[in-house]
């Protein structure tokens, strides 16, 4: 280990007593620019977030110095079967992890080992509730190389975050035509509808999306307007979850890049349809007339994150420009 990149004088803290900014300082040297985040963003997403595990996140800071943080990593429970229903209620999720030299994130990582964990049946990169990273990006090649010297298996399947400029975006004829052709219409929620958007979560989509859009973004954070509705009649048959700069409170999945996406950023998805109207165009509709309406709403660079469906999006405008690898251990 080399002395002068991991100095004596530093010292293993628990996570939640390092100061924010200099975890972002350390996140925002780590990664690559465009993976920038806020100081608000390391609150939320890691320090307060309900399922960081305490005593197994850390950071390594130095003794001269305690706001200048070397590394630090952050692990969390599974939400499944804690904020929602579903499987693998013991998987594990490395969060977040960052260093400045690989010998500081080598000397954290061992007093994280002697660590006793709790039982599960895996540990992946990301993907957890709240995440920063759904994946290892393909630029940070740091982060790539240490996981793998540590014995990670990193997959072959590649997943994006894209985006387009939503200047002049209007919803085509055929959309409105699909709509209309099929009696159904597509509007903001309201308040008022929360019991039919149970009732479609429930059907449809029940877990981490009906936890993340019915009961955290319309309940809990009262931005009911900022989900779009399909219904058919006063049943809702689809929605779309969007974020933008002057309605969301606390930005989540891509839009925790929002420094990177400039200042009228803006998020979509997820979004989804029930089963009984696939295949008439509604899913499409659905999609258009909400980014037609984020550009009314004064949206420039918007983005969609963690998918695989680049050739679909690509349809409407959205370019990659972030690639990830799953990883597990």
């Amino acid at each position: 280990m080399s002395l002068r990149a991991c100095p004596n004088s530093v010292k293993v803290i628990p996570l939640t007593e390092a100061d924010p900014d200099a975890l972002r300082d350390c996140w925002n040297r780590c990664y690559p620019s465009k993976f920038s985040i806020t100081a608000e963003i390391v609150r939320l997403n890691i320090l307060h977030h309900p399922l960081t595990i305490s005593n197994l996140s850390f950071a390594l800071i130095e003794e001269d110095n305690p706001v200048s943080v070397r590394a630090f990593v952050c692990f969390k429970r599974s939400a499944h079967n804690r904020l929602f229903a579903g499987d693998h209620p013991d998987q594990l999720h490395l969060s977040a992890m960052a260093f400045r030299h690989k010998a500081d994130m080598d000397l954290l990582s061992g007093h994280v080992n002697r660590i006793e964990t709790p039982p599960k049946s895996k540990l992946v990169f990301g993907q957890d509730h709240g995440h920063l990273l759904p994946g290892i990006p393909t630029d940070a090649t740091n982060i790539r190389e240490w996981l793998i010297s540590y014995h990670w298996s990193v997959s072959d399947e590649k997943e994006f975050d894209l985006e387009r400029d939503l200047a002049g975006f209007k919803a085509s004829t055929s959309a409105h035509e699909s709509i209309a052709n099929s009696n159904a219409q597509v509007r903001r929620a309201t308040p008022a509808d929360d019991r039919a958007i149970e009732d479609f979560f429930s059907e449809t989509f029940p877990g981490r999306w009906q936890y993340d859009t019915l009961h955290l973004k319309c309940r809990s954070q009262q931005e009911w307007s900022d989900v779009f509705l399909l219904l058919m009649g006063e049943r809702v048959h689809g929605f779309a979850y969007t974020q933008t700069f002057h309605s969301t409170k606390e930005p989540v999945a891509g839009c925790v890049w929002h420094t990177s996406l400039g200042e009228n950023w803006g998020g979509l998805g997820p979004i989804g349809i029930s089963k009984d109207v696939r295949g008439m165009g509604l899913g499409g509709a659905l999609l258009e007339v909400a980014l037609a309406e984020l550009a009314q709403a004064g949206v420039r660079n918007c983005i969609i994150d963690w998918t695989t469906l680049a050739d679909f999006y690509g349809k409407y405008g959205f370019r990659v420009t972030r690639t990830y690898e799953k990883a597990v251990y």
